[in-house]
């Protein structure tokens, strides 16, 4: 017993034992690949190309979007933290600075298969390990593939053994034909290369993954450093070295080859090379007005010409007056000079943390006088002596801007109709009446601004507001809608309609009102009906229309309440009825939403008057329509009649012989409650005078409105009461439509 409880004690640790064992033996040499294929590869899934003995090769640029949508690319290596010296210089200057050269090994190779396709070199030495295809016809027939043995040696049938190993690729053809030669003659011979040989490097030191690779015996230090992560940020880019047979063999500045392309000291890597990254050099920040911003590694003796160099120089808009350069003293003090960078500014040693900015030049432009605004262009114009706003200005189209020329072609396409509310006006137009000098004193740097009047400077050119303009004067012209006018100053259109001498769109006059427009213009025509005149304004509307829609939104309340009142006390025999009257409200108030307001302003002209000076003088406003309309020769008659109907106007028929001429009052016709429109717009009632219905004149145009009786329901009541109001918003004949269905 105790001996069968050593074995099995013994079996165990054996099986704890070896994965430890192996685990060790594979982070001792840890494979970037491993950690790639960990990033891009879900757990559980075949991973490919992921062998550790495969050989290295780098993916072609304009492969990229192709192997990214095949998902055989990985986007981007993982981020390191940033350098202490990194962390320093975003604190010192605000800004964060990126490792110059890093962003070469930040996105991982597609894979680290070797190239077959790639054409090797006549200098290739074959090697045990690779495989050589070689294919014979003619006297004799071959068609043999066979790598390399450990000897050197390759076995061709019929021929023999042939010691192929240190031969040149470029002499492997000619070698053997002579072999082959010496046993067959008259034959063809072709050979090749098949699977080439795999070679082992270490790359160690500051690596982003040092360890050991099988990489393509045509690999060189550059492309192996690319396709194992090159250098970590605490490694150097300028002091790589190759070391074979414990001798240093090559040493390889990466900023050679990123600056300047040069690949001169990039070796073939041969098996067993090792590849040693040695820590960052010293580094310096550099920033502000060069072409590349970046953290640079620094050389021996390097002055900061050659830090700018390595930038890619300074940009156009840098200023060589001014350079600062921030340095850490005695690892304690941090100072700041200031420099030009002439030949001994780009001399000076750079050293171990030094930041250095280069300043741009100032916006300021010597002797120059800007014109801005509402101008037809922007301009910075050359200042000279005596030169005053009448030559920064020279003439009023200087002062058109394209957008004004733009909406006049615009406005000549527009089409005009009866409705329409076309206003004869393009945008773009100028203040004439002010404009501004922004002057900076040379010494105090106090900003004035020297109003002048635009007008009098360029169209009068009178001395007091042409004003005497300084180097560095900023002229603003402002357009009418910049700054609030006075109402006078802007310009006012009405249309003019009907019975007038000259119908159209006309500009206003400050203050002018109707009388006056009309007299200004010729007159009326003889067959102009003043009573009917019709005056329709913008803002009238407007308060029309919200009114209308608040009385529209009580009505419904009031109707609403009605309802609930009578559904209290009605009974189960009225349910249909009631029913019904409530879809009529519903359509009632529907369409009544969908009115609007004329925008209509009473004149109160004397009915039989036909004198323009009886017109009242009624001040206009822009976007006013007047329309005089021919004298009228019917009275309307809606509403509680047997026959709705326009009757012809005789002077000698009252109220009640045009609602006779109309059939007569209907069986629901509410006598009490009738009322008139009149030709201008105003409202007769019952309620409204003491005099008897028949006292009431009628003139052409009118509109005599019979209301229903009012029946069982509330609702109705409200609409007869209400009926005139709707008149009062020039929708009466609609709105008493809309009460009758």
């Amino acid at each position: 017993m105790p001996m069968r409880a050593f074995f099995l004690i013994l079996a165990s640790l054996l099986v704890l034992c070896v994965p430890r064992a192996g685990w060790a033996a594979q982070a001792a040499t840890q494979d970037p690949r491993s950690t790639i294929q960990k990033i891009s590869t879900p757990e559980g899934a075949e991973t490919k190309d992921a062998r550790p003995d495969a050989p290295l090769s780098v993916i072609p640029k304009a492969k990229v979007s192709e192997l990214k949508a095949s998902g055989l690319l990985v986007e981007e290596l993982p981020s390191e933290p940033p350098l202490e010296f990194q962390a320093f210089v975003s604190q010192a200057s605000g800004r964060s600075l990126p490792l110059f050269g890093r962003d070469f090994f930040s996105r991982a190779p597609a894979s680290f298969s070797p190239v077959e396709e790639a054409a090797l070199s006549g200098d290739y030495v074959i090697a045990p390990g690779d495989e050589i295809l070689i294919r014979a016809w003619g006297q004799v027939e071959i068609d043999y593939r066979s790598k390399v043995d450990r000897a050197g040696n390759i076995n061709i049938p019929k021929v023999g053994v042939l010691h192929v190993a240190g031969t040149e690729y470029r002499q492997l053809n000619s070698y053997l034909r002579t072999a082959i030669g010496r046993v067959f003659r008259n034959f063809e011979l072709n050979v090749s290369l098949g699977e080439l040989r795999s070679v082992q490097v270490f790359l160690v030191g500051h690596a982003r993954f040092p360890g050991s690779y099988s990489i393509s015996p045509m690999s060189t230090l550059l492309s192996a450093l690319f396709a194992t992560g090159g250098p970590s940020n605490k490694g150097s880019l300028r002091r790589i070295y190759v070391r074979r047979n414990n001798q240093l063999i090559a040493e390889f500045d990466l900023y050679d080859f990123l600056l300047r392309g040069d690949k001169s000291k990039d070796i073939r890597l041969l098996s067993g090379d090792v590849i040693q990254v040695l820590p960052v050099g010293p580094l310096v920040a550099l920033m502000g007005s060069v072409n590349t911003q970046a953290i640079f590694e620094l050389k021996k003796g390097e002055s900061l010409a050659h830090v700018l160099e390595s930038a890619g120089g300074m940009t156009t808009t840098a200023a060589g007056q001014r350079v600062t350069l921030e340095r850490i003293v005695e690892r304690s003090l941090r100072k700041i000079e200031e420099f030009t960078l002439d030949p001994d500014g780009l001399a000076r040693p750079v050293r171990d943390g030094d930041i250095v900015r280069v300043y741009a030049i100032s916006p300021k432009i010597e002797n120059v006088v800007t014109l801005r605004g509402n101008v037809a262009m922007p301009a910075n114009v050359p200042w000279r002596k005596g030169m005053r706003i009448s030559d920064l200005i020279p003439e009023r189209a200087a002062l058109l801007r394209p957008e004004y020329w733009v909406a006049r072609n615009q406005a000549m396409g527009l089409k005009i109709d009866k409705e329409s509310d076309f206003k004869p006006r393009v945008t773009g137009e100028v203040n004439w009446a002010y404009a501004v000098v922004e002057r900076m004193h040379p010494v105090t740097q106090a900003v004035t601004l020297i109003p002048f009047n635009l007008a009098k400077a360029v169209l009068q050119r009178e001395p007091a507001a042409n004003l005497l303009l300084m180097p560095g004067d900023v002229v603003t012209v402002f357009g009418r809608e910049d700054i609030r006018q006075p109402e006078e100053s802007h310009d006012r259109f009405v249309r003019l309609e009907g019975e007038v001498q000259a119908p159209g769109l006309y500009r206003l006059l400050p203050g002018e009102t109707v009388r006056q427009l009309i007299k200004r213009l010729g007159g009326l025509t003889p067959n102009a009906y003043l009573f009917g005149t019709e005056l329709t304004r913008v803002s009238a509307r407007a308060f029309q229309q919200a009114r209308m829609t608040e009385l529209i939104a009580r009505l419904d309340v009031q109707m609403e309440f009605e309802n609930i009142v009578t559904t209290r006390n009605s009974s189960s025999g009225q349910d249909v009825a009631e029913s019904r009257d409530g879809e009529v409200r519903r359509r009632f108030l529907a369409a009544l939403g969908g009115l609007q307001a004329s925008g209509r302003v009473l004149m109160n002209i004397d009915p039989k008057t036909k004198d323009i000076n009886s017109i009242p003088d009624v001040p206009l406003e822009d976007g006013d329509r007047l329309f005089f309309p021919p004298r009228a020769k019917v009275v309307t008659v809606v509403g509680a009649v047997h026959r709705e109907s326009s009757v012809s106007f005789q002077e000698s028929l009252s109220l009640s012989d045009y609602i006779a001429r109309a059939g007569g009052e209907g069986r629901e016709a509410d006598s009490s409650a009738i009322y008139v429109q009149r030709a201008d717009g105003s409202i007769w009632s019952r309620k409204q005078s003491m005099w008897p219905i028949s006292s009431v004149t009628i003139m052409p145009g009118d509109t005599i409105v019979v209301p229903y009786e009012t029946d069982r329901t509330l609702w109705r009541k409200f609409l007869r009461d209400w009926g005139q109001i709707f008149y009062q918003f020039g929708i009466g004949i609609a709105a008493v439509n809309a009460m009758n269905k």
